[in-house]
């Protein structure tokens, strides 16, 4: 369910998970590209929780969102 999943969150925890599991092993400069935004990438190299994210990402999302809403053909 496209309404349901948050993709967002998902590349999160992903990340969040990948460092913790391999904190000396994994290339998370190569990550930094598919990461929402550079604040993004450095809370989670240096541990933050997906909660702890979170809390940054969605204030970024809901104006992403109002930003986009004019535009929508299909609502």
């Amino acid at each position: 369910d496209r309404k349901a999943f948050r993709s967002v969150r998902a590349g999160i925890e992903i990340a969040v998970a990948l460092r913790k599991l391999f904190p000396d092993g994994w290339n998370m400069e190569r990550y930094a590209g598919l990461m929402l935004n550079q604040d993004i990438f450095e809370r989670v190299k240096r541990g933050e929780t997906a909660e702890q994210i979170d809390t940054v990402v969605m204030p970024m999302i809901a104006e992403f969102e109002r930003r986009r809403a004019p535009f929508l053909l299909y609502k």
